[in-house]
């Protein structure tokens, strides 16, 4: 077996399964985005021009802050089980197709067993500057329901119509899912990593002699830190140092936002004589393996 072709297609499998992710946020924003527009559409339909003293009136706002509550919430909620499911999922295909691709090339039983569920959980959780997943998320869902209620409260005040009213839900829930897709790749990012680390470390463990490689996408929009850190071996034990200043064990793992957000660098398992001796470049297709400053140096990039 070829151990960089095979963790090259495990990678591909994964960014389908996070495109699936995504697409699924996206569908439950729209669908509570619809909810919303509805309830105003109701009230305005009701009481006409909505103003801040009316809506005063007879508890009108405090009622309809708590529908609101309610259901972001019930939003979060289910993005977040939807989230959290993915995750346990990504880390573990990437874990298992990693364990199968690293005794295929050793030809021998590693002695690779179920996952642990607590093992999975606690890489999803990962405490990052302090706070888990968890912790992150339930922030994240305060944010949102007090950023809907002071667009309404504002919309109030100024006497908007609906239509001005519903745009501002619009942008309010669009923003919050552009954040939630942010969360989503670069935590789906991360836990594919761990996942493939935690497999190469076990390889590691029974005896496998290997390096872990850094490697960055070929193209111009790879960030400087990370061009630099291409192609860098370390042992499995030690840590990669970025530019960027950002020090972990791979990829989504620096424990530094620079580094960690929208990466999309991966990290790989070389075990001593099975070197690559071809890599992908986009756009370009199969090219001899050269580091990213070999590639962008001929082709006259700064």
């Amino acid at each position: 077996m070829d151990l960089e072709k095979e963790q090259k297609k495990a990678e591909e499998i994964l960014r389908k399964r996070q495109e699936k992710l995504e697409k699924e946020l996206i569908k439950a924003y729209s669908e509570a985005l619809k909810n919303v527009r509805m309830k105003l559409a109701e009230l305005y339909a009701k009481h006409g021009e909505l103003t801040y003293p009316e809506m005063l009136k007879y508890n009108r706002l405090r009622r309809l802050e708590e529908w609101i509550k309610a259901e972001l919430r019930g939003l979060t909620r289910k993005t977040d089980k939807t989230l959290k499911k993915s995750l346990g999922d990504m880390y573990e295909e990437m874990y298992y197709r990693t364990a199968w691709a690293v005794e295929g090339v050793a030809g021998v039983n590693l002695g690779y067993g179920l996952l642990d569920p607590e093992a999975v959980k606690a890489a999803i959780e990962n405490p990052i500057s302090g706070l888990t997943l968890s912790e992150r998320l339930e922030k994240r869902r305060i944010d949102v329901i007090y950023a809907v209620r002071q667009e309404i409260i504002q919309g109030l005040i100024l006497g908007e119509s609906y239509y001005k009213m519903a745009q501002r839900m619009k942008r309010t829930l669009e923003g919050d899912a552009q954040k939630a897709l942010l969360v989503a790749w670069t935590e789906g990012h991360r836990v594919q990593m761990a996942g493939r680390l935690a497999a190469l470390e076990h390889a590691s463990e029974a005896g496998v002699i290997m390096m872990k490689v850094w490697d960055a996408t070929l193209d111009k929009r790879t960030r400087p830190a990370h061009r630099i850190l291409d192609g860098t071996k370390v042992k499995m034990n030690e840590n990669f140092q970025s530019p960027a200043g950002g020090y972990g064990p791979g990829p989504g793992q620096m424990g530094n936002a620079r580094d960690d957000i929208r990466c999309r660098c991966v990290v790989r398992g070389e075990i001593e004589g099975f070197e690559p001796k071809v890599r992908r470049v986009r756009g370009e297709g199969i090219i001899p393996y050269q580091t990213y400053q070999e590639w962008a140096e001929a082709r006259g990039i700064a």
